[in-house]
């Protein structure tokens, strides 16, 4: 804001572009007029509109997965942290196709470790595998968090199927029938944290993609 005389402007209250003069305690003022864009359409604007649009249809489509792995009240903050989470991930070709690497996703959001997992599928058997190694007490493994599994179809088949596993202090294995429709399909698997209470959860540790 500024403050002048002129006898051009004299005792006027307008606009002129982005500025307005009125009359304060005898003296013109002119104060810049805050614009807004309300559409913005540049090319950096509009690929960041396209980022949002595609990470949160992702998370709908797996929400069974972010209901588990991201803390909040609702399901539209669970929605916001998952989009936080992974926005900086989704990546871009040459052609400005969108998609994420199935290794680089993440399904959780928090300060705790990842559990110690790996998993195989057997396809005959149509079952996914989870083998657990306990990890030892330190404030960033609770031995009490559950460990879930998820198992996501990259072809579109059906939507993300999450599993609880073993706690975070426990070892051993989980056998997770596939559903009849996913024992062909191409899967990645993962695994991750929440702690008891249901507001701590952990990294995400993608455990195979095939």
């Amino acid at each position: 804001m500024g403050i002048f005389n002129s006898y051009i402007f004299g005792k006027l209250r307008k606009s002129v572009g982005n500025v307005t003069t009125y009359e304060l305690n005898g003296q013109q003022v002119a104060r810049g007029k805050v614009v807004f864009k309300h559409d913005p359409k540049t090319p950096a604007q509009l690929e960041q509109r396209a980022r949002m649009k595609m990470v949160r249809r992702l998370a709908r489509e797996i929400t069974p997965a972010v209901r588990e792995g991201f803390p909040g009240a609702t399901l539209g903050e669970k929605y916001n942290r998952f989009v936080q989470r992974n926005i900086g991930l989704l990546e871009v070709d040459e052609q400005g196709n969108m998609g994420f690497d199935p290794e680089q996703l993440q399904l959780s959001s928090g300060e705790t470790a990842a559990p110690d997992v790996s998993a195989s599928v057997d396809r005959e058997a149509g079952v996914v595998v989870f083998t657990q190694q306990a990890q030892p007490l330190r404030p960033s493994m609770p031995d009490d968090d559950r460990v879930f599994g998820a198992v996501l179809p990259l072809d579109g088949k059906d939507f993300v199927k999450v599993f609880p596993l073993l706690l975070r202090g426990e070892s051993g294995t989980t056998e997770i029938a596939l559903p009849e429709g996913l024992k062909g399909a191409r899967l990645a698997v993962y695994a991750f944290t929440m702690g008891a209470n249901g507001k701590k959860a952990g990294q995400t540790v993608c455990c195979l993609v095939e």
